[in-house]
């Protein structure tokens, strides 16, 4: 049967802009942002971290994200401005926000100096420099660095800022260490020595603290495959018409350009260079997402509500189903049919079974379209309205139209299910209005397996970028983004590092429920200090407790030093073992500190700021969900969690070769570390393994992955032995 026969021609809905039309207008735009005389300094590492560091400014300004979080600076700061110009006394750039400029100085590795010549003192002496511009302003100086820096910057000084920023009581009754006491010498010497050179005067204590109060050290991991790049990528996803790679690479290119000219960019002017290749999610534009970035596509143009189009087992003889159109109300307003039970209920009391419902007959077209070898050989009859009426433009369909706009506008999850409640990105989800007796009215996206013969249609959502990443069925990018800036502590450390099968003790006795005001602090060799964490927090405990794990730690540190294999950190990714295992592990430009003792300190939020730098050490993360059942998809005795949604289409590749068949699956975002201990401990319980990013060969051999057991398990093993 043709369809187009059967109900008349209609014109298709519009399209959203093409894909590839799309990133090659992105491609062309990295083109001509990339300055003659930048392209070599691109390449410099640090050049490249300060534009990819700009570039994270500008997506947080573009996506109105409200929160740097992820860089570790607490409190709103919805960025209005970024600029390049040469007016600030800080060169890097300055972040404009609604809540004060952050002078930005970008240094992918720093180290801790007060040598006329260090880029530490030169740092300093901008920083001086501008707070003299406006002592009283409420502006922050950040120097913002990678996780490869010096622990005295990254650590120590940071510790420092933040017990003066508290005025806590954290020099006196937590006295600095050898280490910090050299970090807190020096960055007063700095500012001391610039202070002078600028204005010939000598500077106050109170002008010190004054200017460090305003100080922050901002760990911000922007590099090529580091967590907070991820992070970008992964809710350009959602929100890119184009590659996410792509737009972050032009994005990049931008910076550059603007920072080669000395210019300044506000959201509007990003808007105008970007901002036809994005969308955003805030509750202000939703509307204009919607519409734009997702083109969700209505006939023509706007709610139609004036009548019923319908697909219906047919009443007719010769017939096998019926497209019938009514006009929706009658004159006094009210509507002219009922919906229940997957009926149509006329005013007579009869009633038609109802297959399809939309409000133009391109959502019924469609519908059989997509359905078409259940209709091909049945006969299709056409009742349309027998008026010349416009009754899309009659008062009461008008009013109503309007009403549901309103309705659609004020949903603050557009991309939730209005059936199932789950998350939609799929490529085509329908927009509809429910309107039945015995449900609540609503307008919005449902998933097509959820689309009931009742919903009625409006449109659908259009999105390109559901198509490229088909395989993250259900995946909530807005959640995932929210998490992952402060999330994956331990991933974040084996990044490279997991071409192997490796074991992984699971211990969820958590440290974080009884919050004592003592904490562990190890001393180590180079007068720097360490201290005992719990899935990358710093324990508190009571004073008591905190003793005896000290004088635990004293006698292991002892007994290690007997053997002639002391314990260790190593001094960039803070491992601690024994020195014959840290010196195998360690990368190439980290050293091996030897621990000399252990001590209970005071606990103070300075040391928490300073020290914490996540908020989940293994979430976030996903599994696959049986979409039939919403359970675990439980492979070989085993459910395989992953890390990165934008590797899982390498992992499917991989499963499929290894002759892993999967059912059709939905995924789950593990969002905390709580969450996951719940469902570790569930199915570790059932006997069942846990395995992080699984890799096998052709015959199911595995080559890699993490697997997660039960620490009590690994030590009765260990005494066994």
């Amino acid at each position: 049967m043709d369809v187009q026969q059967a109900l008349g021609h209609r014109p298709g809905l519009r399209s959203a802009p093409g894909g590839s039309r799309a990133q090659a207008v992105v491609q062309n735009l990295i083109k001509g942002t990339r300055m003659s005389n930048g392209g070599g300094a691109a390449t410099n590492t640090g050049i490249d971290y300060q534009q990819r560091l700009a570039a994270y400014f500008l997506i947080q300004m573009l996506l109105d994200i409200e929160t740097l979080s992820g860089i570790g600076l607490d409190g709103v700061h919805a960025i209005t401005e970024v600029s390049f110009e040469s007016s600030s006394y800080v060169d890097d750039m300055v972040v404009k926000t609604t809540t004060g400029n952050l002078y930005v100085q970008a240094k992918r590795n720093i180290s801790m100096s007060d040598s006329s010549d260090s880029e530490f003192m030169k740092t300093v002496h901008q920083f001086v420099n501008q707070f003299l511009q406006d002592p009283s302003g409420g502006h922050k100086f950040v120097l913002a660095t990678s996780s490869g820096s010096s622990s005295k910057i990254k650590q120590e000084l940071r510790k420092i800022l933040e017990s003066i920023r508290l005025n806590d009581t954290g020099f006196k009754d937590n006295p600095l260490n050898k280490s910090e006491e050299d970090v807190y010498t020096k960055v007063k010497n700095c500012i001391s020595t610039s202070y002078l050179e600028i204005t010939n005067n000598n500077i106050a204590d109170t002008t010190i603290s004054d200017i460090l109060s305003k100080t922050y050290v901002a760990i911000a991991d922007v590099q090529q495959g580091m967590p907070l790049e991820g992070a970008i990528l992964t809710i350009l996803t959602s929100k890119s018409r184009v590659k996410p790679e792509l737009f972050f690479s032009a994005t990049i290119s931008l910076a550059l350009s603007l920072a080669s000219a000395r210019q300044s960019i506000n959201k509007s002017g990003l808007e105008s260079k970007l901002g036809n290749y994005i969308g955003t999610l805030t509750p202000e534009k939703k509307h204009a997402v919607e519409q734009d970035f997702f083109k969700i596509e209505m006939s023509p143009g706007k709610i139609s509500s004036g009548r019923e189009v319908l697909l219906v087992e047919s009443f007719i003889d010769g017939q096998d189903f019926l497209v019938v159109e009514l006009i929706r109300f009658d004159d006094s307003g009210s509507k002219k049919v009922k919906f229940h039970d997957n009926l149509c209920e006329l005013l007579n009391g009869s009633t038609w079974n109802v297959l399809s419902r939309a409000s133009t007959y391109s959502g019924i077209e469609r519908y059989i379209e997509e359905r078409a070898d259940e209709f091909k050989d049945k006969n299709i009859g056409f009742l349309p309205i027998n008026t010349e009426e416009d009754i899309e433009n009659s008062p009461f369909a008008l009013a109503y139209g309007d009403y549901c706009e309103d309705i659609r506008k004020g949903n603050d999850q557009p991309l939730r299910c209005l059936h199932c409640g789950d998350s939609i990105s799929e490529n085509g989800a329908p927009l509809v209005e429910i309107d039945e007796i015995g449900a609540e009215h609503a307008l919005g996206l449902v998933h097509k397996k959820c689309l009931s013969p009742l919903d009625r249609v409006l449109g659908g959502i259009k999105a390109e970028v559901f198509d490229e990443y088909d395989y993250l069925k259900d995946f909530d990018y807005k959640t995932w983004f929210e998490f992952i800036q402060t999330g994956q502590a331990m991933f974040g450390s084996l990044e490279g590092k997991l071409n192997q099968i490796m074991f992984m003790g699971w211990n969820p006795e958590g440290h974080g429920e009884f919050k004592g005001n003592y904490c562990v602090k190890i001393n180590l060799e180079d007068g720097s200090s360490k201290y005992v964490h719990h899935r990358s927090k710093v324990v508190r405990e009571t004073l008591e407790s905190a003793t005896k794990r000290a004088d635990f730690f004293n006698m292991q540190f002892e007994k290690a030093r007997i053997k002639g294999d002391p314990s260790c950190y190593t001094s960039n990714n803070e491992t601690f073992s024994s020195y014959s295992v840290a010196i195998k592990m360690k990368d190439e430009d980290e050293e091996c500190i030897e621990c000399i003792d252990a001590e209970a300190v005071k606990y103070t939020l300075a040391i928490e700021k300073a020290y914490d730098r996540f908020t989940n050490y293994y979430a976030p993360l996903f599994i696959l969900l049986d979409l039939e059942t919403s359970q675990p998809i439980i492979i070989e005795n085993a459910i395989f969690i992953l890390n990165n949604p934008l590797k899982l289409k390498t992992y499917l590749s991989n499963w499929s070769k290894a002759g892993i068949e999967l059912p059709e699956y939905k995924i789950e975002i593990l969002k905390t570390d709580h969450e996951f201990d719940l469902f570790l401990s569930r199915y570790l319980k059932k006997g069942i393994q846990i395995v992080a990013n699984p890799l096998f060969d052709m015959v199911l051999n595995p080559l890699s992955g993490l697997v997660f057991r039960h620490i009590d398990e690994i030590l009765e093993e260990k005494a066994k032995r």
